[in-house]
């Protein structure tokens, strides 16, 4: 993350759509503590996923405005994300909601990696210049971008998830391998 990041993330688990339906209150709560919490923080990073679909929301409180980035967001406004009206009704003021321009999943299965590559641009580059700068893309996300976000990232990941001790424990990648049958990244270890 930017040395310099003005982000503070929702716990993904604390506001999925599941949450939101069965405990809003509960929903309200993490975002109020998360806001109480990290108040010197000018964005909310939400990864949201409801009805097995991943989506980046990201707030501005200061602005009073919400940006959706769903890489599935045809025909779709604020009012197709449970989420958006918790947070209205959290901070007690409805915010301005905009649907980002973004590259749109190919198949039923990218969302999640879509949205890892998007909150990643946004914590690295995009909110420096936000919201002059956002992302405007249109089209699909080509399967080697993925490969490639996972082959960029994945070290990253494991540096700084895993303890010192233990990445040395880990199995040593060979090489990175496209199936010839499904198109699909893996790994081959050691």
């Amino acid at each position: 993350m930017s040395h310099n990041s003005r982000c503070a993330f929702f716990n993904p688990h604390h506001i999925k759509g599941e949450s939101c339906t069965k405990n809003s209150e509960g929903v309200q709560s993490h975002i109020i503590d998360m806001f109480t919490f990290h108040v010197d923080k000018t964005f909310f990073v939400a990864p949201y996923l409801a009805n097995n679909h991943w989506t980046l929301i990201i707030i501005c409180p200061s602005t009073e405005r919400g940006y959706i980035i769903d890489p599935i967001n045809r025909e779709k406004d604020q009012h197709s994300y449970l989420l958006t009206s918790i947070i209205d009704e959290a901070f007690g003021f409805p915010f301005l909601w905009e649907m980002v321009k973004c590259k749109q999943q190919k198949n039923g299965w990218e969302c999640g990696f879509m949205i890892i590559k998007h909150m990643h641009e946004f914590v690295n580059s995009i909110q420096h210049d936000f919201p002059i700068k956002l992302w405007n893309e249109k089209g699909f996300l080509p399967q080697k971008q993925i490969d490639k976000l996972i082959l960029d990232l994945t070290p990253q990941f494991i540096s700084r998830v895993f303890p010192t001790g233990i990445t040395k424990q880990l199995p040593t990648c060979l090489e990175a391998t496209i199936c010839k049958k499904c198109n699909l990244f893996f790994h081959n270890l050691l």
